[in-house]
Order: C-alpha cells, then structure tokens, then sequence
C-alpha cells in the first residue's frame, strides 16, 4: 500500500482546490491506470499561474490531484516498484 497525499479527488479541479489541505488515501501502486506529468494549471480569463499539479487515475474510476513534491514520490514509488 501506498499512502497518497492529495488536495482533491473531484471530477474536475478549479484553482481553490490548489489551497486544500492535503488528504491521505492508501492506495495499490498496481491499481494505477494512469499517471500524468506535472501541469501548470491558469486561470481561465486572467491566464494567471496558481500552480502545478498532476493528476493519478485508479482503475476503479477514481482520480486523484497530487502536487509537485507528491508526484516526485510516487515517481520513484513507481520506479521502483
């Protein structure tokens, strides 16, 4: 088991979700369908930078929103698994 820091699980991300605090979910590395890079995320009218983040799908349908210093640990979780 993994245990993922995340700052939302919704269908979508808006640029308030970047302030959340971070929430834990232990995961199954194995269970990953998908794992994306690391995006800049703007703000729609304004193009203003917020943040990054990336975003890690499950194969039960659940997607997560990870930041920076997230995705370079299940980046070498993965790696190394």
């Amino acid at each position: 088991m993994y245990k993922l820091e995340y700052f939302t699980k919704a269908v979508g991300m808006c640029a308030s979700d970047l302030k959340n605090k971070r929430q834990i979910e232990h995961i199954n590395l194995q269970q990953i369908s998908s794992f994306t890079a690391i995006k800049e995320f703007h703000l729609p009218f304004s193009g203003t930078l917020v943040g990054e983040y990336a975003t890690v799908s499950m194969q039960n349908g659940d997607r997560f929103y990870i930041d920076n210093e997230e995705h370079v640990r299940i980046s070498e979780a993965l790696n190394c698994a």
